[in-house]
């Protein structure tokens, strides 16, 4: 059971500063019931989507989880088991106008495609509670299944050069891809807490294997005049993760605490990528040139230090110091390129990442508080691996093994008002990144029988930095005990410095966004909540083309949602009831499409646009995604089961129960 959220936008020392965003922290009531108790859950949804000029509506999901609880003397034992299946369908447009030199070329691209998922989930957790001051817990978890994906395209490219136009391209391509993984995550922790109040050491070491095999084709199909095309892709991975974590908290002087602690983790990947091509699926051959044979490692040590107190009854402090040492090598065994990362430069700018919380108690009703902290965001996997993406060959992608990690140092000032059954905050915020990780597309030609195609290719850099600041709000009220009302929005400018790589337009932005969420006591046990929310238009790294590939710079148009969410309690809550029926206002086409314009070397207006190098591009694509969600699901808990609570390598991991 759920006993508070609380969101953490600039975290403390203690967590690691990987990533921008912040962290939900949920904190559970502790509370262990002897003897047995369980819980089931069943649950099923449908979907809609608009393709072929009609609104489609299908089974999109169903699911089952099994959970058991056994508690007796020193020992707590936790099974359960899960499986879930589901499909999402997908489809959009593309038009996008090419220049090189004077001549241009005209790309125009329709697709659809959906997939299907199938995952298993089996847990088992076991704590051995030794004595009053020492706990040891082991948990064991188990992964597997298979995604299943189709899609279809149909591609055209014209050339024009003065009054003449040519078909350079046109054919229709289906693909499939389909992936089996499974994994295994295990992990002991030991807990020690002492005589003296608030004293504890905690240690922690946990370790995953996750092993993947993926099998990709496209066919097209040719009507200008050009051969047919079939091409296979075999993808295996490896991933190892492992860690080991020890904290420890005491009370220090007069009402203060110390935390300090010590991490080290490895993180190692592995791909093995061939490819095959010919005109039909019975005459392909390997090209050795695309062999993929890529090995990641990372190994991160980390040490912390916090200390808080309160002084005067009214001033509440907490300082962080988090000093971290990271080592990344990047292996292209294909073309024998080693890429090896070891913090550098300023020891201080790179090594030691510390944090600053203050909260002053104006009155018990109103307080000021001020954040600092400095965050690092590191590249991923796919952002290094430079292996590149060939489904859809008028779009490719592709990592940059070269990609350096992304640092932010982010201040926040907020007043804080609560009073009886009222709560508001204002915070305004400054958020400076460097070494800003981003997506860049531009404009290549490749020459294919004897002519030159335009295509653009999309990778990962680090632009020099950018700046962030605005103003965030939030206003709850309660009353009584029949309605709720939670409002939050915020307003921010966002300016990027590219060194001149991104058009002004693309670099300059005013954003904003609300959400309202209302919560109705209607009867006992009976909850009714409506929520919506809005995001005003603004840059983006989001789609073009095809299927997965993407665009790095563009404008990206209005997002809606609004969802409604109804829950019964039964058999004293034993029994309950869930229903969700989210993106109601799907079938508004402003609201369901997602639209994106990018551009790169060209003047852009309201009504037209033209170019001003000799390489420039235009695109302009729709995505129309899947919405209208209908989903039931119906639990039935078995003596008062409480959900697990397990310690996670990944702070920034959410559990929680949906309405």
């Amino acid at each position: 059971m759920i006993e508070s959220i609380e969101v953490i936008t600039n975290p403390s020392a203690r967590l690691e500063p990987d990533g921008m965003a912040g962290i939900l922290n949920v904190i559970l009531k502790k509370k262990r019931e002897s003897g047995f108790n369980g819980m089931v859950t069943l649950g099923a949804s449908t979907a809609c989507i608009y393709q072929n000029n009609k609104h489609n509506i299908f089974l999109n999901g169903y699911n089952g989880n099994l959970n058991f609880n056994y508690h007796y003397g020193k020992i707590n034992l936790f099974v359960s088991y899960g499986y879930r299946r589901f499909a999402h369908k997908n489809g959009g447009s593309m038009w996008r106008d090419s220049w090189i030199g004077e001549e241009m070329n005209k790309l125009t691209q329709f697709n659809e495609g959906g997939n299907k998922d199938g995952f298993h989930n089996a847990a088992l957790s076991f704590d051995y509670f030794i004595n009053k001051y020492n706990t040891l817990t082991f948990n064991l978890n188990g992964h597997f299944g298979g995604m299943n994906r189709d899609s279809r395209l149909h591609s055209s490219t014209i050339h024009y050069a003065q009054a003449d136009t040519t078909l350079l391209m046109d054919y229709d391509q289906t693909g499939n891809n389909s992936r089996k993984f499974k994994s295994v995550d295990a992990s002991i922790s030991y807990k020690k807490t002492f005589q003296t109040p608030g004293m504890e050491l905690t240690s922690d070491l946990f370790y995953t294997q996750r092993n993947g095999l993926a099998v990709d084709w496209q066919n097209q199909d040719h009507h200008e005049g050009r051969d047919d095309y079939f091409q296979n892709t075999f993808t295996r991975n490896q991933h190892r993760d492992a860690s080991a974590q020890v904290d420890f908290v005491t009370p220090v002087g007069n009402g203060g605490r110390i935390e300090t602690g010590y991490k080290f983790s490895y993180r190692s990947i592995l791909q093995n990528y061939r490819f095959y091509s010919g005109i039909t699926e019975t005459d392909t051959a390997e090209d050795v040139s695309q062999r993929n044979d890529f090995d990641f490692s990372e190994y991160l040590n980390a040490l912390y230090f916090i200390y808080s107190n309160t002084f005067w009854q009214k001033l509440q402090v907490q300082v962080g110091l988090r000093g971290e040492v990271s080592y990344t090598i990047s292996d292209l065994k294909s073309i024998d390129t080693v890429y090896r990362y070891l913090n550098y430069g300023h020891f201080a700018r790179n090594f030691f990442f510390p944090t600053v919380h203050l909260k002053y108690a104006i009155t018990p009703e109103h307080s000021l508080q001020f954040s600092f902290s400095r965050r690092v965001q590191r590249p991923r996997f796919h952002q290094l691996n430079p292996f590149i993406d060939y489904s859809d060959k008028e779009n490719l992608t592709c990592g940059n093994p070269a990609l350096e990690p992304e640092f932010a140092n982010s201040f926040e000032l907020g007043y804080m008002l609560t009073k009886n059954q009222t709560s508001f905050s204002t915070t305004v915020f400054y958020r400076r990144r460097t070494n800003l990780i981003t997506r860049n597309t531009e404009l290549d030609t490749m020459f294919v029988d004897g002519e030159y195609l335009p295509y653009t290719m999309t990778t990962y850099m680090n632009y020099n930095k950018s700046q962030n600041y605005g103003i965030e709000l939030f206003f709850s009220q309660k009353v009584k005990k029949v309605w709720k009302i939670n409002i939050t929005g915020s307003f921010y400018r966002n300016v990027i410095d590219s060194d001149n790589l991104l058009d002004e337009n693309l670099s300059r932005d005013w954003s904003w966004n609300v959400g309202v969420n209302q919560t109705f006591t209607v009867g006992k046990d009976f909850d009714i909540q409506l929520n919506f929310r809005y995001r005003s238009p603004s840059l983006t790294a989001g789609s073009m083309g095809w299927w997965m590939n993407g665009v790095g710079q563009g404008r990206r148009s209005a997002n809606y949602r609004l969802n409604l969410g109804v829950k019964k309690g039964f058999l004293n809550n034993s029994l309950v009831v869930s229903l969700n029926v989210r993106n109601m206002l799907y079938f508004i086409p402003k609201v369901r499409q997602m639209q994106i314009r990018s551009w790169q070397n060209c003047a852009v207006y309201d009504e037209y646009y033209e170019p001003t190098a000799d390489n420039a591009y235009y695109s302009y694509s729709v995505r129309e995604n899947q919405g209208f969600n209908i989903s039931l699901n119906v639990t039935y808990k078995l003596n008062n089961y409480k959900s697990r609570q397990q310690r996670s390598s990944d702070d920034e991991e959410y559990s929680g129960e949906e309405m």
